[in-house]
């Protein structure tokens, strides 16, 4: 998916009472690879590898998480890849716990990424995404993504999903 400018964004909303958004650290590792199991389902997620591909990857700015309780609910990063997507940002493993649906988590912490990028002067930002992820797509939309199309598969994929949302699918 694609939004083709992180103008106008709107202000990332206040955090519901006992939730809070903040960057994350290198301690957070073991709390953030729980957060990525539960909600990726995949048990592969522990801490060396939450600090390998997000809290000091090369590649990634900043991870943002939400924080209840000591316990972390939601968390995308924002990321660069300059040789294949120069002057883009890419938004980076958006995921939030399942219990907490409902409570705009992910908005919040995507739009955060967006915010990162506009500070630093990205021209559009990218990010991709499974089919299977209805909420999570419906959030970018929200945010002013629109389908990409890059891939002989697409136009058919987004189609079904876009039927699956009661909507008509326009492509970026």
């Amino acid at each position: 998916m694609r939004r083709p400018n992180v103008d106008g964004l709107p202000d990332v909303p206040s955090m519901p009472d006992g939730y809070a958004l903040r960057v994350g650290r290198a301690d957070d590792a073991e709390r953030l690879a729980a957060l990525l199991r539960s909600s990726f389902l995949d048990p592969e997620w522990d801490a060396d590898r939450a600090t390998k591909v997000l809290l000091a990857a090369p590649d990634v700015r900043e991870t943002f998480l939400i924080e209840r309780d000591g316990r972390l609910v939601a968390t995308a990063s924002s990321q660069l890849l300059p040789d294949r997507w120069p002057g883009s940002g890419v938004v980076h493993f958006v995921g939030a716990d399942p219990a907490e649906g409902g409570k705009g988590l992910g908005y919040a912490v995507t739009l955060a990424v967006l915010h990162d990028f506009a500070s630093i002067g990205c021209k559009d930002v990218v990010l991709t995404t499974d089919d299977h992820r209805l909420p999570a797509i419906k959030t970018y939309l929200r945010l002013g993504f629109r389908p990409h199309d890059c891939h002989p598969t697409h136009a058919e994929r987004w189609a079904t999903v876009f039927e699956s949302l009661g909507q008509s699918v326009a492509f970026a």
